[in-house]
């Protein structure tokens, strides 16, 4: 049971950071860290190995945050288009045409 009580936590967690990462706030935070390592870079205060590494961490992070959204919003269509099926009563060949 503690597993699943960690995978939970996990889950909210990534979830929340996703939230976050993906609103206005944290959009502006990640440019603006961005904006001041390329300034730093052009001034030569990092070296450009280092700037590579926080870019591509950036990109990582960014792109977990969208793949975390969209799972989310498609767990919520199918949610609903389940509830929409089972309460029309919709013919049962269609259901898990998906898989064929």
């Amino acid at each position: 049971m503690a597993k699943n009580g960690g995978r939970n936590f996990l889950e909210r967690l990534i979830g929340r950071f996703a939230n976050w990462l993906s609103g206005t706030a944290g959009f502006l935070i990640v440019n603006g860290i961005m904006a001041v390592g390329l300034i730093f870079t052009w001034l030569d205060v990092l070296h450009d190995d280092v700037y590579t590494l926080g870019l591509s961490i950036a990109a990582i992070t960014i792109t977990n945050a969208v793949l975390v959204a969209q799972r989310r919003d498609t767990e919520a269509v199918h949610a609903k288009l389940d509830e929409l099926i089972r309460s029309s009563e919709a013919r049962d060949a269609v259901i898990g045409i998906e898989k064929d």
